[in-house]
């Protein structure tokens, strides 16, 4: 999974590295619509279905990354990092 800005000397590029891992579980599944309503009103409405979204008659799985590495790239001052995660 990648984020970040376009831009050559400002912001941060995140790449996070892992295994992507279908959400079916309904708890975990109804935190995420709650979060994007709260934050962007009743136009991101999610209704969690029988282990998905669902919204105006279509259905979309959820995944998490269990991540194992990531790296970040910072612009100005150009840096780098990375970090990884051991499993125990």
């Amino acid at each position: 999974m990648t984020t970040g800005s376009s831009t050559w000397a400002q912001g941060l590029d995140v790449i996070v590295e892992g295994a992507a891992v279908r959400v079916t579980d309904r708890h975990t599944l109804q935190r995420l619509p709650d979060a994007y309503e709260d934050k962007y009103g009743s136009e991101w409405h999610f209704d969690v279905g029988d282990g998905v979204f669902v919204s105006g008659g279509n259905a979309a799985a959820v995944f998490r990354i269990e991540p194992a590495k990531v790296l970040a790239f910072a612009k100005q001052p150009h840096a780098q990092t990375r970090y990884r995660f051991t499993t125990r």
